[in-house]
């Protein structure tokens, strides 16, 4: 199990596929007798193939982190942006419980995703907490998907103050909740 989880882990981080790690973490998820850990990895991978409404219904206990951001990823996709925060909020709070850290943030593809609902809300509070969060992961000397952040509009111009008023940026990403993604909104599916 160790070697499963290290190879479906580095896959994601390279974006690469990894197809017959997967089939065994499904053929294990089958028997719905598995650690937390590799729950957490199934909705990850389930997500990260494009298969939302299997990653939903695998993370609708909502027992971990990383469950709870899985559904906000769904809820993200379907352009229900308060509803994303919403669970990535109760997510973050309890990845602090998890970890023993105050100051935190999601080391997989769940948190450039936070990131995209709080700039989605155009709220001038949510940018500056997309901001803080992204100055958390590229302050770090190694941090998953850094490149990624740095990208995003509060990657650095939202530090320093720079970053677009929050009417100006119109997040075509994140529309009325039930208004569904827009074309070509979808998340990128790994095979």
């Amino acid at each position: 199990v160790p070697c499963l989880i290290e190879m479906l882990r580095h896959a994601n981080v390279n974006l690469f596929p990894c197809e017959a790690p997967f089939e065994v973490l499904c053929e294990l998820a089958a028997k719905r007798d598995m650690p937390q850990g590799l729950v957490d990895l199934f909705c990850l991978e389930l997500l990260m193939r494009g298969r939302l409404a299997e990653a939903e219904q695998a993370a609708n206990e909502m027992t971990s982190s990383v469950q709870l951001a899985v559904l906000g990823c769904g809820a993200l996709q379907r352009g229900a942006c308060q509803a994303s925060i919403d669970h990535f909020e109760a997510a973050l709070l309890r990845l602090k419980k998890e970890t023993g850290k105050r100051k935190t943030f999601f080391d997989d593809v769940t948190g450039p995703l936070f990131i995209l609902a709080l700039i989605g809300s155009g709220d001038p509070g949510m940018l500056d907490r997309a901001g803080e969060h992204c100055a958390f992961a590229t302050g770090k000397k190694q941090w998953p998907h850094q490149d990624i952040y740095r990208t995003l509009p509060c990657g650095t111009g939202g530090r320093n103050g720079e970053r677009d008023r929050a009417g100006d940026a119109d997040p075509q990403w994140c529309a009325p909740a039930g208004a569904g993604p827009p074309a070509g909104g979808d998340l990128p599916a790994r095979r």
